[in-house]
């Protein structure tokens, strides 16, 4: 999902800290925090010279320049070059652009960051345990809601690499109480 990220260029940001995803997602959400900080600060209302805006905007070229966000980083530095020369009708006239897009990198970064840490947030098995499903067909064959729940808590949480979509599918169908669509499609599966 980060490598559908717009303006972001995700394998030439990995190749950049060695091939390490590990350190570049470290180095993104570093970036997400800090040019939000740096994206509230802006201000071009006053009527002084645009020198704390500059600053501000050199910061966020360096930053997304580092992690391969060229498109931010090429935004920001042309507005540089425009507080440089206190060029107001520049900075005004393109501020607004540049903040959209940038705010758009900061969100799809926090989604795909929010995404990452509940897949992460649970441990990861193959399939679910056949103790489990053994445990959810007896409590469906007694009609017993407090018993699927608990065998579908033990099975909810993890994360499953190939159970085929089994785990949502038994969850969907408790919560839904179809005892009977459970008991056949796990019968057929624990046979």
């Amino acid at each position: 999902m980060v490598n559908e990220i717009d303006g972001l260029d995700t394998g030439k940001g990995i190749s950049r800290f060695g091939g390490n995803e590990g350190l570049y997602f470290k180095i993104l959400r570093a970036y997400a925090v800090s040019i939000r900080a740096l994206l509230t600060s802006i201000d071009v209302t006053g009527e002084g010279d645009l020198k704390d805006y500059e600053i501000i905007v050199h910061g966020i070229k360096g930053s997304s320049f580092n992690i391969c966000a060229d498109t931010i980083g090429n935004l920001a530095k042309n507005l540089e070059n425009a507080a440089k020369i206190n060029n107001r009708d520049y900075v005004v006239k393109y501020n607004p652009h540049f903040l959209e897009a940038a705010w758009k990198l900061i969100f799809e970064l926090e989604s795909f960051f929010q995404i990452l840490d509940l897949e992460n947030s649970k441990p990861i098995k193959d399939k679910p345990d056949t103790h489990a499903l053994f445990m959810l067909l007896a409590a469906c064959e007694k009609c017993d809601l407090d018993e699927a729940d608990a065998a579908m808590e033990e099975i909810s949480s993890y994360h499953y690499e190939s159970d085929d979509g089994l785990a949502i599918w038994l969850q969907d169908n408790v919560e839904q109480m179809k005892f009977t669509e459970i008991i056949e499609k796990l019968s057929g599966i624990l046979q």
